[in-house]
């Protein structure tokens, strides 16, 4: 059996070592395997497109719980470059925006409305949580971008701004539903 402890204790160890980019990475490939839940962000239990982009950031203690639209909008801000790309210093995701207007989640939304993030997890790899009755799972971009041109979906790399991230967190305006298990883990 796992001493929880002791394992906790190492990944902490771990973490306090790397950069953010490389913390975020690390956090956000947890969700691998984990179960598709609406509206969760819980490595543990499962979580949702959004989800597992907001869970890292906020188990590297940053209070942001939003849509795929919003991170797009207000977070994740900066266009990448092929050789940010081919970085592991920065904290990417892949959005995917509709190219025309469409039901996303019960209501009509707008051409340009994002209806998917992915958060890169590695080179060319990101966590895809993608629907109930399917596992959250690391899968490569061009699989990813392959699924979503067929949907008529547009997909874009993009770059946290920090300064975003920052004012963001401090006012709290981009925080809501926070699941319970999350909030036990944050200090």
């Amino acid at each position: 059996m796992i001493n929880a402890g002791k394992l906790g204790d190492m990944i902490v160890s771990r973490v306090k070592k790397m950069s953010e980019a490389h913390t975020f990475r690390f956090l956000a490939s947890l969700y691998n395997y984990t179960d598709y839940e609406g509206g969760r962000e819980t490595f543990a239990s499962g979580a949702d497109c959004s989800g597992a982009v907001c869970g890292p950031l906020l188990l590297m203690g940053y209070n942001i719980r939003t849509t795929a639209d919003e991170l797009y909008r207000k977070i994740f801000t900066i266009p990448v470059s092929s050789g940010m790309m081919e970085s592991d210093d920065y904290i990417l995701a892949v959005f995917f925006t509709a190219e025309t207007q469409r039901e996303h989640f019960g209501k009509i939304v707008p051409a340009g409305h994002v209806v998917h993030v992915a958060p890169v997890v590695g080179r060319y790899t990101v966590l895809h949580a993608h629907g109930e009755g399917t596992p959250n799972r690391i899968v490569t971009t061009a699989y990813l971008h392959y699924i979503y041109e067929k949907m008529r979906c547009r997909d874009e790399w993009r770059a946290i701004d920090r300064t975003a991230l920052i004012r963001h967190h401090l006012s709290g305006d981009m925080a809501w539903s926070i699941d319970a298990e999350i909030h036990g883990l944050i200090k």
